[in-house]
């Protein structure tokens, strides 16, 4: 019964990305990231706490992004708390709290809104400076996730079902769970794991806090669910539960909201150095984001040893009688 070279596989079983990165990381082959691969293992002691959020996930967007903060609980519950105050000072009133598309927005005359309307572009940098020190000064992990939409969708209808979480038997040849072959966010959410837990130490959990959302989050408890109970896995010692929140009830995702926004607009910031809050924020946080990934070609080329030989036949023969259809039209 063989399902893929990755020693992560139960039986016949295929789970998808979950069964793919993480031995061969662990080989010396990481994924291309934002910052430099060296993968370090275990961080923390101390119960964990990943806040995530995601941007890009709107019609029309060139990439999707879900990323995180990771860090021992009472940090996260320290960040909350110097994150509360740092509103409070710059009179941002907690029920408007801090989001990123209203603080980063501009217009045409480099007007600011909501807010932030009449900030000086000192005073802007002065609150983003604080904001970025409540994440740096605790030493806060960032880990995600970066998916390439046109990518994406250039993938076999079964190659995105598999990398979003499908189960697949390959000994009966049958799916068992139907993956998100549309949505490219389930992709990108299992780094959020993956990183998370390379930064526990042995027999530490991790309690992952999602921004509060109708669209994924009955995929994102059964995928994280999934790599909990494999405990053959390194993800399965570490993983405790998937809580969802508003920003308001944890202020934490405001944090991850603010990370998952400016490495949404990544390449932005590198054509337009007028925007140089956003080049701040990620110079400050994403730079040591070795657990930040590009998740392109070169990534998904190096989970393909681990697709079902099944699914790797299928979608050879469709691209065949593809290939042949499209002749077929050249020559009449």
């Amino acid at each position: 019964m063989n399902a893929g070279k990755s020693p992560f596989t139960s039986s016949a079983l295929t789970l998808g990305r979950f069964a793919t990165g993480v031995p061969l990381e662990r080989e010396g082959t990481p994924v291309v990231c934002y910052g430099q691969c060296d993968f370090p293992r275990g961080d923390f002691f101390m119960p964990m706490e990943v806040c995530v959020d995601e941007s890009g996930i709107h019609g029309g967007s060139k990439r999707c992004v879900v990323a995180g903060l990771a860090g021992g609980r009472n940090d996260i519950v320290a960040l909350e708390s110097r994150w509360k105050d740092i509103l409070q000072e710059f009179h941002i009133p907690p029920e408007v709290g801090f989001h990123a598309k209203t603080f980063f927005r501009r217009g045409k005359n480099g007007q600011r809104y909501g807010p932030y309307a009449g900030w000086s572009d000192q005073q802007a940098i002065d609150f983003a400076g604080n904001l970025v020190a409540s994440v740096t000064d605790l030493e806060l992990k960032p880990v995600g996730g970066a998916v390439s939409i046109e990518y994406f969708n250039s993938l076999s209808h079964n190659l995105r079902r598999w990398l979003t979480g499908g189960v697949y038997d390959q000994e009966r040849k049958k799916w068992l769970t139907s993956g998100a072959p549309n949505k490219p966010y389930f992709f990108a959410f299992n780094e959020i794991a993956v990183g998370a837990a390379e930064h526990a130490k042995s027999g530490v959990k991790i309690d992952c806090i999602c921004d509060r959302q109708d669209n994924f989050s009955g995929l994102a408890i059964q995928m994280w669910n999934y790599m909990k109970d494999e405990m053959q896995w390194y993800t399965g010692e570490h993983l405790g539960g998937i809580h969802f929140y508003s920003r308001f009830e944890r202020i934490s995702l405001q944090a991850a909201d603010m990370h998952a926004f400016c490495l949404y607009h990544i390449e932005s910031y590198r054509a337009d150095t007028d925007n140089y809050e956003i080049a701040f924020v990620l110079h400050n946080i994403a730079k040591n984001g070795t657990h930040v990934k590009k998740l392109e070609k070169q990534a998904v080329d190096l989970m393909l040893p681990a697709y079902p030989p099944s699914l790797k036949e299928e979608d050879d023969r469709k691209l065949r009688v593809r290939e042949s259809r499209q002749s077929n039209v050249h020559r009449e």
